[in-house]
């Protein structure tokens, strides 16, 4: 019995689009699972490119043919071995193909499809179906908040805002400004009322002379008019010095031009949709190793965080026996060592969000790495912080996460196994071990994989 399909669809352009979509959705999972080994330290630059292994299976589309079984006819193309009703075995025929890493003849095949792609193209295929858990729209993600901050000075304003130091410095500069001129005229009348007084007495010191030499009267007569004319220029002078300090004196201590008010303006203030604070061990029992897949998963963390999340904070903690806040370069270099006590960071950090942040307005969150080699005494003081009171730190968080990195001295270790009982108690709690740095990726990927609803 023969089949015949008629394809009914409209003819178009994109006639095979959904072949193509299902294609690409096929090698999007490829990628999705993939581990490459060189994609290094995620810095986001997405400069070097990658190569990422397509199976050749999974780039076949599918397509309609014979079964196998059954009776039919073939034409083959004509040899020189063969003639028309000859037989011959096909099982011999078939176990002469070539299999796969081995020599033989047999049918042609291909190698699987390798393509290249950047950091930040596997980012993006390696993030899209994780999320934080258990992110929920508080108030401050669903409200904007507003905040009055200071603007610097109006001239105009409400009696209750009036600046008087920057009022009075205006003042000041404005009574300079006016009176400079006339305190420069009121010096330069003082220099010539010194020199003329000066000229005077000279004159004076003369007349008495000719009187004493009884000089002619008319020589006596020129001085004495000389005399008389400096007196009278010098009592102008002072006339007009008298004037211009009286000026002086009445320019207004404050002029409506002075009057300064305080400015103050209200702006929306961006509202932290959460916070992940990033606790790591760096004692003197973390090596190189397990530092280094520390600093790996966190590396992939921040990536993930600054791609899917616009308002969010991160906090970088390490720790020995004391715990420290650093910035994100400190955090990926440090070389600090010392003592392992894990509740210096959880207290820390439960310090971060009292002062900082509201467990009511914010998502937090905490991804902690040790270890797992912690002073055992203080294992009872990390239940204590995470479970007791009203300060309990596992009641302000979201989801906290503890990966105990490289491979331990111990089968278990004292800090695994607090843990362990804690996740029994608290669901907003998850814990794993990544022993190689390969198993960075499948680990995140546990830790933040999207839940199906």
């Amino acid at each position: 019995m023969s089949f015949i399909f008629i394809d009914r669809r409209l003819a178009s352009k994109n006639k095979s689009s959904n072949n193509r979509q299902k294609l690409l959705r096929r090698v999007k999972d490829t990628i999705k699972k993939s581990n490459p080994h060189d994609i290094g330290n995620i810095d986001g630059s997405g400069a070097n490119a990658n190569p990422t292994k397509i199976a050749h299976d999974i780039l076949e589309e599918p397509y309609f043919a014979y079964g196998n079984g059954g009776n039919r006819t073939v034409i083959l193309i004509g040899n020189e071995e063969y003639l028309r009703g000859d037989q011959f075995d096909v099982s011999d025929v078939r176990s002469e193909g070539g299999s796969k890493g081995k020599a033989g003849k047999g049918e042609d095949s291909e190698d699987d499809f390798i393509i290249n792609i950047s950091k930040d193209e596997f980012l993006d295929f390696f993030f899209e179906d994780c999320e934080l858990p258990f992110l929920q729209k508080t108030k401050s993600t669903s409200l904007t908040e507003l905040t009055t901050h200071k603007a610097g000075f109006t001239t105009n304003g409400a009696p209750a805002n009036l600046s008087v130091i920057e009022s009075f410095k205006r003042s000041k500069g404005r009574r300079i400004a006016l009176a400079g001129p006339d305190k420069r005229k009121i010096e330069e009348l003082e220099k010539q009322i010194l020199a003329l007084e000066e000229e005077k007495r000279g004159l004076i010191l003369t007349s008495n002379d000719l009187q004493r030499d009884n000089a002619e009267q008319r020589n006596i007569d020129l001085v004495e008019k000389e005399i008389a004319d400096i007196s009278e220029s010098i009592e102008e002078m002072l006339s007009l010095i008298s004037a211009l300090r009286i000026k002086i004196a009445s320019l207004a201590l404050f002029d409506k031009i002075d009057l300064r008010f305080r400015n103050h303006q209200v702006k929306p203030i961006k509202t932290t949709e959460a916070v992940m604070i990033v606790i790591m061990d760096v004692s003197g029992s973390m090596g190189e190793e397990e530092k280094l897949v520390a600093r790996k998963f966190f590396a992939i963390l921040y990536a993930f965080l600054r791609r899917r999340y616009s308002d969010i904070d991160v906090v970088f903690i390490a720790h020995t026996d004391k715990a420290f806040e650093l910035n994100e370069d400190e955090f990926f270099s440090t070389r600090q060592s010392g003592g392992t006590q894990v509740s210096t960071a959880l207290d820390l950090a439960n310090n971060i969000i009292k002062e900082r942040y509201s467990d009511v307005d914010t998502n937090c969150y905490i991804c902690q790495a040790s270890d797992g080699d912690n002073w055992g005494a203080d294992n009872d003081e990390v239940v204590r912080i995470l479970e007791s009171g009203r300060d309990a730190l596992i009641d302000k968080v979201q989801f906290l996460s503890y990966i105990e990195v490289g491979e331990s001295r111990m089968e278990i270790t004292e800090l695994w196994d607090t843990y362990v009982d804690l996740v029994e108690r608290n669901k907003n709690m998850f814990i794993t071990k990544i022993e190689d740095p390969d198993e960075v990726f499948p680990a995140f990927k546990r830790m933040f994989k999207k839940k199906e609803t």
